[in-house]
């Protein structure tokens, strides 16, 4: 493990005399700065700042003057998505005391937001001169005929009859395929729709939608007190609501759940520990399938990408349909059980004495990945990436659920 020790430039100082005469000494009040800049919590904060400045960086890169206008929109549109999911984890959306006419009405106001915001977003370069499909390619079917909607004539204009022939064409391209009748079941259903109407669902926005009430319900169980029947109860009610709309809007649940998936499988990416809000994943049975290499057909370079897979840990399975299910609250003797069966399945599926000895020393290596996230992301070998990520996420989990870090370390020595 290629671990690197990211020291923190030591405070500058008054120098006495003494201390002058001393150069090249450590004083105490410098060697207590080390010891706080090389503290777990430190080296993880560094970490944290550096993947928000590269974050930064990139959203500076594609709005700059020179700035790639289709580049923006994508950031925006991940940025809109990670709203809409933040948005609905903050509501009381599974909350107790929230009736199934509540849940509807909370999740079409926070979708109706969404909705309006994606659609300004995909104004702004039509107004700066990009073709209508151009901004199709990039946001997607479902997202560019929000555009067409009654609810946002006033702001669409002239921009809604480009956007119609877009989608037009596009559709006689796909005459042939199956997603093309869907299309066509959307675009009436909008024609009839009236101003002020619910707006339609798009698969995607389904799967956010989806991912953001588990979230909220995973936080609403640890609440001080919380009545996790009700919660559960009231958790599977605003699932209820939300596909009565997928069934409603003539959405594919399978396509739905492809992007569920897929969503998760982003977050995790970008910050492992999201993983702890669902059962399949809180203690890595089911992790991300390896990107494939794919060449570029515009460029001919060749780049890494996930094509949205998971494999069960366990047993090696490929995962390619279904939703994953909220976790709720478990105790220690709960994660010791899970830690073990984890480990030893990977135990089990190995060949050869070098590779229980990989196996056992990356585990115990992963007990220090919650404090040290940056070991996991230089960590070339695929197999031990995700093992650290695997361990990482049960601690993640098990801290998650309230148990103390003495208490975590006992879970997982016993666990091993």
């Amino acid at each position: 493990m290629n671990a690197r020790t990211y020291r923190a430039p030591d405070p500058v100082e008054e120098t006495t005399d003494a201390e002058a005469r001393d150069v090249g000494k450590e004083t105490g009040r410098q060697r207590r700065a080390r010891l706080r800049a090389d503290s777990p919590r430190a080296q993880r904060e560094r970490y944290d700042r550096e993947l928000a400045d590269k974050q930064r960086q990139a959203r500076r890169d594609a709005a700059g003057r020179d700035g790639d206008p289709l580049a923006r929109l994508k950031l925006e549109t991940q940025h809109a998505q990670d709203e809409f999911i933040r948005h609905l984890r903050a509501s009381r959306i599974a909350s107790p005391g929230a009736s199934r006419s509540d849940q509807g009405r909370q999740l079409n106001d926070l979708h109706r937001a969404y909705v309006q915001q994606m659609v300004i977003q995909c104004l702004e370069p039509l107004k700066g001169g990009l073709t209508a499909q151009n901004v199709l390619t990039t946001v997607g079917m479902g997202t560019a005929m929000w555009l067409l909607s009654p609810n946002f004539r006033a702001v669409t204009g002239e921009y809604a009859g480009q956007m119609a022939s877009a989608i037009s064409g596009q559709a006689r391209r796909e005459a042939r395929s199956t997603a093309n009748g869907m299309h066509r079941r959307r675009l009436e259903r909008l024609e009839r729709l009236e101003r002020g109407g619910r707006d339609l669902f798009t698969g995607r926005s389904a799967a956010l939608a989806h991912v953001g009430i588990a979230q909220n319900a995973y936080d609403e169980m640890r609440r001080p007190g919380a009545d996790r029947d009700l919660v559960r109860k009231n958790y599977e009610s605003a699932l209820g609501a939300l596909y009565d709309c997928v069934d409603e809007d003539g959405l594919d649940r399978a396509e739905v759940a492809r992007d569920m998936r897929g969503i998760v499988g982003q977050l995790i990416e970008r910050d492992p520990e999201q993983a702890t809000v669902f059962a399949e994943l809180g203690h890595g049975r089911f992790v991300r399938s390896e990107p494939v290499t794919v060449v570029d057909e515009d460029t001919k370079q060749t780049r890494k990408v996930w094509e949205g897979d998971y494999v069960d840990a366990r047993n090696g399975d490929l995962i390619t349909g279904g939703t994953f299910s909220l976790r709720e609250p478990m105790g220690t003797d709960e994660h010791r059980a899970e830690v073990a069966r984890t480990m030893y399945a990977e135990l089990a599926s190995t060949r050869s004495p070098a590779g229980v000895k990989a196996v056992l020393e990356q585990y115990v290596v992963g007990s220090k990945t919650l404090n040290h996230p940056e070991a996991v992301e230089q960590t070339g070998d695929p197999s031990a990436r995700a093992r650290l990520n695997r361990a990482r996420t049960m601690i993640a989990s098990m801290r998650g659920d309230g148990i103390s870090e003495r208490d975590q370390k006992l879970v997982y020595v016993g666990g091993f």
